[in-house]
């Protein structure tokens, strides 16, 4: 449909809308080929925000799989896209890096960040959606069975005083933790 009117933008917020559908659902691996098709022509197209979103999801969802290799470079690449404001689209930003650092081992800033996040989140009147909710609690639950709950609550109230400098330093946004390095 979108095609036959010449209409991306619409195509792009319809595989938005899909994507996140089938991902709800548990269908993950069509998100993931959903989004993947129509990045080419995204870059092609300039539309950066869409092409931000689209990367920062792609990233979800690569972790909901439990692929953090395959999420760092979309996530790095949002995050150079999507604007860190702190709006909405920056707090998932970061609610998806502390669910990639967690992978990578350091449960104590990923505790930090989804501190952060959750505070931010509840103080906006949409709260998180469906899927975010899910990530959120599947990290929740990660952290604590490495940290413990008193330890991870302790962190997590420490996260909620963090500035959005902070977090995004943590997050390796502003720093060395470059997505090829790996640090």
């Amino acid at each position: 449909m979108h095609g036959a009117t010449d209409n991306p933008k619409g195509r792009f917020r319809s595989v938005m809308n899909l994507a996140e559908m089938f991902h709800k659902g548990g269908d993950t691996e069509r998100s993931l080929r959903l989004v993947e098709q129509i990045l080419p022509e995204l870059r092609r197209s300039g539309a950066s925000l869409q092409l931000g979103f689209h990367l920062n999801n792609l990233a979800a969802y690569y972790l909901a799989l439990g692929n953090p290799q395959a999420a760092r470079a979309p996530l790095f690449d949002a995050a150079t896209i999507v604007p860190r404001d702190g709006g909405h689209w920056h707090w998932c930003l970061l609610q998806n890096a502390a669910e990639l650092i967690f992978f990578e081992g350091d449960s104590e800033v990923a505790a930090l960040l989804l501190g952060l996040a959750d505070k931010r989140f509840e103080g906006w009147p949409d709260g998180r959606q469906d899927t975010e909710r899910k990530q959120r609690d599947r990290l929740l639950g990660n952290l604590g069975n490495i940290l413990g709950q008193d330890r991870l609550e302790r962190l997590m109230q420490q996260g909620r005083q963090l500035s959005l400098f902070e977090a995004d330093h943590l997050a390796g946004f502003i720093s060395a933790r470059s997505p090829d390095s790996g640090t």
